[in-house]
C-alpha cells in the first residue's frame, strides 16, 4: 500500500490526497486499517479519473487498486467473519 501511495503522490498528487483523506477518516471511524486501505484503493482511480481523465495514470490506478484488493483477500475474509484486528485494541480490550 505504501509503495502505491508513493507512486500516486508523484503521478497524481490530488488523487493521492483524496485517497489519504479517505484512509485517515476510515481509520479514525472504524479503527480497521485494512478497511481504510481497501477503500482508499477504490477511491484513488475515481479521483484520478476526475482530475486526469482516462489516460495511462488512470489505468495504472485501476491495476494497482485491483492488486491492493487482491493483496488484502485474507483481511477481507477476516472482515466477513468479524475477526479483523482493530487498531488500538489488543484481544478485544481497548488499551
Amino acid at each position: 500500500m505504501a509503495t502505491s501511495a508513493g507512486v500516486f503522490l508523484a503521478l497524481a498528487p490530488a488523487a493521492f490526497l483524496v485517497g489519504l483523506l479517505v484512509w485517515v477518516l476510515l481509520v479514525v471511524v472504524t479503527r480497521i486499517v485494512s478497511v481504510a486501505s481497501i477503500a482508499a484503493a477504490l477511491v484513488v482511480p475515481v479521483a484520478v479519473h476526475a482530475t486526469r481523465g482516462t489516460g495511462a495514470v488512470f489505468w495504472l490506478s485501476v491495476g494497482l487498486a485491483a492488486f491492493v484488493i487482491y493483496a488484502h483477500r485474507a483481511n477481507i475474509r477476516r472482515l466477513l467473519r468479524g475477526e479483523e484486528h482493530r487498531f488500538g485494541r489488543r484481544n478485544g480490550v481497548t488499551r
